[in-house]
């Protein structure tokens, strides 16, 4: 793995750490497996990371291919923006935006949060969005994140 390989692996596997998730890398034992499983919000995710100018082997062109014709998703993200673009929709689909009613679905516990690093301060619906806010702009700050009273 090179430097460039090894620093993006670690930038995807904090950020999806952040947001209440877990990376592992796997072993592949058939050529053109995914490299990353995610598990997060209930879901399984399968995933190949790839430098800004990394490629798809045939390989694993034909077991993403294999896997898609039986309903199972690989997703190929390349670099930090593709990252950061697809655990926005992560976030976006657990926790939607509020509806009209302003309800939100399932539990949602206003939070503020804290960066005692920057002296930044900003109330959110959900301890969730907090969670983005804190892994998007103050990674590596010292957060503290407490509810509100609803």
């Amino acid at each position: 793995m090179s430097p460039l390989e090894a620093a993006l692996e670690g930038y995807f596997r904090t950020r999806v750490q952040r947001l209440g998730g877990m990376v592992e890398k796997v072993v592949p034992v058939r050529a053109g497996m995914p490299d990353r499983m995610v598990l997060i919000h209930g879901k399984v995710l399968l995933v190949e990371l790839k430098t800004d100018t990394g490629k798809l082997r045939p390989a694993q062109e034909l077991w993403h291919m294999r896997a898609a014709e039986r309903g199972v998703q690989v997703t190929v993200l390349s670099g930090k923006e593709q990252i950061d673009a697809w655990l926005r929709a992560l976030v976006q689909e657990h926790d939607p935006k509020p509806r009209k009613s302003g309800r939100k679905p399932g539990k949602s516990h206003p939070t503020m949060a804290t960066c005692h690093t920057c002296e930044d301060a900003k109330s959110f619906p959900s301890e969730y969005a907090a969670e983005v806010w804190a892994s998007e702009l103050h990674a590596g700050h010292s957060i503290e994140m407490r509810r509100e009273a609803a």
